[in-house]
């Protein structure tokens, strides 16, 4: 059974002896002697029973308290680029700014210095079961039957949404996904169905869904999961023309009864407890193929999760082991197995949650108050880095990885 907190059934989600580089240790302290770490990640996590929002800076092996969310038991909605989030309450939305920076030049001498994770309170939102999305670099947020958008980039210094996306008649159920911003390109939910709308007009393309379930986007590609139904909306430029057409089928899921989505990079990840698949958009169309999670008949998933560029795969399993699969298309490294823990009856799915940078995973584990780093470095292989001790007490509700997406010419 998939925990709680990897379905991503995102209406739910937004309405509401381990062996280290060079130590046994339960810390990381010596590895991170042995390999510097060129890109600051922090780990952003609320918790169950307390308010406290709270960020692990892998830089500076500190946790840090930032601010108080509204309730216990919030969702984090991690910003596309990674540099900042959003935390959705029953109450409201608060904004968080990582305190990171995109990469600077190489050719830069100048170290960087990072500011601290804050609350953006100027873009505190107070409404009563908000629902959020992310939306190829926008949080989408449904306000009275229409979407405001809130672009990731500069988020830190707006105060307030920079557009809204309303239709005359048209009510809008869920946020609208920004299938192209430039080009006004819309996908809007009225509880019936999908429409897409090009500057406030139907264009035509449409099905139905009245059991709106999942969404995950990656790039151009989107999957909505509606009730036991996935269909693909995949958004293409003619390259000649500039015209824009997006096109809908449907997708087959894996086997399983309970699904949960990602959308990363360029492809959109859907995994049960005994199977995943990876759906990936061409030219007007969109191909569905299976990853290669090995899974014993003993043996579930807990958790499948991608890391931002989709480059690679990481898969949890339910006694304790893990490996992690090159998505490379044409040379591909053989997956990685990594024991997390060796005492499978205290390694519990329930207990887990997971955020990835580009070249890292973090995994809580409230049962056993550790936080489980997984990563490379300089193109080597992916192995258990260590874990850290979370603070006595501390239970986990939602986490997520900022840090600043590598840029292509450092992979």
């Amino acid at each position: 059974m998939i925990p709680n907190q990897f379905r991503l059934l995102l209406l739910a989600a937004t309405v509401s002896a381990l062996t280290a580089c060079g130590s046994s240790d339960s810390n990381s302290s010596s590895d991170s002697d042995e390999h510097e770490h060129e890109d600051a990640q922090r780990l952003l996590y609320t918790e169950t029973t307390s308010t406290d929002i709270n960020v692990f800076d892998r830089e500076e092996e500190a946790f840090e308290l930032i601010g108080q969310a509204t309730e216990a038991g919030t969702t984090i909605i991690r910003a596309d680029g990674g540099l900042s989030a959003a935390i959705v309450s029953s109450t409201g939305v608060q904004f968080i700014d990582s305190g990171l920076e995109e990469h600077e030049d190489e050719d830069s001498d100048s170290e960087e210095e990072h500011e601290e994770a804050s609350i953006i309170d100027a873009l505190t939102i107070t409404r009563a079961n908000p629902v959020v999305n992310m939306s190829n670099y926008h949080f989408a947020v449904l306000n009275d039957g229409t979407t405001d958008l809130y672009p990731v980039d500069g988020i830190a210094d707006t105060t307030g949404p920079t557009s809204n996306i309303s239709i005359d008649g048209y009510t809008q159920t869920y946020p609208a996904l920004v299938l192209d911003a430039d080009s006004n390109l819309y996908a809007l939910f009225d509880g019936d169905s999908v429409d897409v709308y090009q500057d406030g007009t139907a264009t035509g393309t449409s099905f139905s869904c009245s059991d709106l379930t999942a969404v995950a986007q990656a790039d151009a590609l989107a999957v909505v999961q509606c009730g036991d139904a996935f269909t693909y909306l995949v958004t293409e430029t003619d390259s000649e023309t500039g015209d824009i057409s997006v096109s809908t089928a449907a997708v087959t899921p894996p086997d399983g009864d309970e699904f949960a989505m990602q959308g990363a990079g360029d492809h959109v990840l859907i995994y049960s407890s005994s199977a995943a698949s990876l759906v990936h958009a061409h030219n007007d169309h969109a191909h569905s193929e299976d990853p290669g999670v090995s899974l014993d008949e003993d043996q579930s998933l807990c958790f499948a999760s991608l890391n931002p560029p989709a480059t690679y795969l990481l898969a949890v399993r339910d006694d304790g082991t893990s490996e992690v699969i090159d998505l490379d298309e044409d040379d591909p490294a053989d997956p990685v197995s990594i024991t997390l823990s060796n005492d499978a009856d205290s390694f519990d799915c329930d207990n887990l949650n997971s955020g990835a940078a580009d070249d890292a995973w973090l995994i809580t584990d409230n049962g056993n108050s550790l936080i489980y780093v997984i990563d490379a470095h300089d193109g080597g292989s992916y192995h258990l880095h260590g874990t850290e001790d979370l603070e006595a007490g501390v239970a986990v509700s939602s986490v997520a990885v900022l840090a600043a997406p590598e840029d292509e010419d450092e992979e």
